[in-house]
Order: structure tokens, then C-alpha cells, then sequence
């Protein structure tokens, strides 16, 4: 890794690498919205991979007066983005504008949560807008926050949870590889303290029902872990194992919101795959139930 991307990465652990930024909104008009970005008579924006141009000539364009644009482009390249900047970013479009919101047809816990949070999005891949609006939002502001907290406050109205004690989420071999080969280890002594676990496989019924409440979050690090954002309890304790050749705290920059905090443990190289301490791992997991009833923070309220 170069060394200027770790030293950011470790400002990211010490919670000096966070933007607070305002939040800005753009107005367009006569937008051609698509899975891959929209399009002006002045240009392209938030584009990004292709699609079929004969399906677009063939296409019936619905035409709307007005709407708003989301997720920003890389929340259509990872699910973890899809899960902490899109959602939330649909909570800015006005009362009066149709939503648009690109979402892979090949990710379905995606699919699930939109049911789950009903969001009453345009089905259709291609629109056409009078106006449409964008929101440029990467600051980590209290607006962010609150929203967090509302997307948050419709889940468990939908889950419901109960606080309990931790939950491991296993990668696995999905997404791009970071394989632990002592995974099953790590497994015994969690379950061994009454941890639940899922895996990035399971269905979501079932991931949520793992997560929902967790004081204490274990997760390789990786979009599977976004899942435990908005389910863990308020002010949860994540501890995140970072394979050593990627090492990335971006976890650390959006835990606030949610009154929480993240430790992290670095996984080496062993055969295929990567191995870490389990013993480290512990007493990190031993800080963070420490922690976790702890905090005193209260949710933003939009």
C-alpha cells in the first residue's frame, strides 16, 4: 500500500479524516435518467459503466415532470455505498418528485430492502424529467446524520429488534476475495460468548434477524458489514478485520453518525487466503463490549 494511502487510512482510525461538508442540491431540466448516470443538452453526470444502446432506442421513455436522482454513481458499484449513501440519499428528493433509483437487478438484498423501507422508486430503467434534481452529498453533516437515524427508526418499525449481545458476519469467498482460513476458529470463540452469525450469503430475513440489535459487530471488512449499520443497536462497538494488502478504515469515518465506534485487527497472508489472531481478536472484542453501553449519544431527528 503507499504509504500516503495508509497514513490516511490510519488518520481514518483516529477520526481525523471525516468531511463536514454541506450538503448542495442542482437542478436540472430535460434530463434522460438512466442506470449508468443522466444526461443534458449540457452534459453527462454521475456516469459510469454501460448498457445497451439498442435497448434504449427500443425503449418506451416515461415522461416525468419532475424528479430526483439517486444513488450517486459509486452507490451503483458497491452495495455497501448502495446501503449508507443511497438509501439516504433518497431522503432528500422533494415531496413532489418521482424517484429514481438505480439499483443492480443482480443484487438482491438490495431488491429486499427496497420492499422492506417501501420506496415507491420508477420501475422503469429509462426517464425522461421536465426537472430533475441531484444532490451532491459526501459531507458527513448533521443532515447526513439525521437521516441515518430516520433510515434507521423505518428498519426496525419493519424488523424490530432486542438488544443483544454481538454478531459475527462471515464473508466468506463472496465479493472480491479476502478468504479467513481460521474463520471457523474466530466462529467458536464468538459463539462460545453467545454471539450470533450469519453469513453474506444468507437470506436477509436472517442476516437481520442476526444483526438487529447487536451491541458488538465482527466483520471481515468489506460491503457485507453495511448491513450491521443500520441494525445494530444504537452506539454498537464494530470490530473490523482489515486484510493486510487493503488495509481500509472507511468504517471509522461514518461511525459517529450512529453514535458508534470501530477497532480494527489486520488479517495476514496465509495460503489462498488470510489468517489472523484470534487472540488479538478477542481482546479487541473484549474492548468492545466494554464500550458498548458506554455511549451516551441520542440520534439526530430530522
Amino acid at each position: 500500500m503507499h504509504p500516503g494511502r495508509l497514513g490516511k487510512e490510519w488518520r481514518s482510525v483516529n477520526g481525523e479524516a471525516v468531511r463536514h461538508e454541506a450538503t448542495i442540491r442542482y437542478t436540472f431540466r430535460n434530463v434522460l435518467a438512466t442506470p449508468r448516470g443522466f444526461y443534458t443538452s449540457a452534459g453527462r453526470f454521475q456516469t459510469g459503466g454501460s448498457y445497451s444502446l439498442l435497448g434504449l432506442i427500443t425503449a418506451k421513455i416515461p415522461v416525468y415532470e419532475t424528479g430526483f436522482y439517486s444513488p450517486p454513481t459509486i452507490g451503483r458499484r458497491f452495495f455497501a455505498h448502495w446501503m449508507l449513501d443511497g438509501l439516504a440519499h433518497t431522503l432528500l428528493r422533494l415531496p413532489d418528485e418521482a424517484l429514481y433509483f438505480g439499483t443492480p437487478q443482480n443484487w438482491p438484498h438490495a431488491c429486499e430492502y427496497l420492499d422492506i423501507l417501501g420506496l415507491d422508486r420508477i420501475k422503469s430503467p429509462f426517464v425522461y424529467f421536465k426537472e430533475m434534481t441531484y444532490c451532491e452529498d459526501i459531507g458527513q453533516n448533521a443532515g447526513r446524520h439525521a437521516r441515518f437515524a430516520e433510515m434507521r427508526r423505518r428498519l426496525f418499525a419493519k424488523i424490530g429488534a432486542e438488544t443483544h449481545r454481538g454478531v459475527f458476519i462471515k464473508r466468506g469467498e463472496t465479493g472480491v476475495r479476502r478468504l479467513l482460513d481460521n474463520e471457523k476458529d474466530l466462529e467458536k470463540q464468538l459463539v462460545a460468548r453467545g454471539y450470533r452469525v450469519c453469513s453474506a450469503t444468507d437470506d436477509l430475513n436472517a442476516i437481520l434477524a442476526a444483526t438487529a440489535g447487536a451491541s458488538v459487530v465482527v466483520s471481515m471488512e468489506g460491503s457485507h458489514w453495511a448491513h450491521a449499520y443500520h441494525a445494530a443497536r444504537w452506539g454498537a462497538r464494530h470490530v473490523i478485520i482489515n486484510p493486510s494488502y487493503r488495509f481500509n478504515c472507511w468504517v471509522s469515518d461514518i461511525t459517529d453518525a450512529v453514535g458508534a465506534r470501530m477497532g480494527t485487527v489486520v488479517a495476514t497472508p496465509q495460503g489462498d487466503g488470510y489468517s489472523v489472531d484470534i487472540a488479538k481478536t478477542m481482546r479487541m472484542v473484549d474492548w468492545a463490549e466494554a464500550e458498548a453501553d458506554q455511549s451516551s449519544e441520542q440520534p439526530y431527528a430530522l
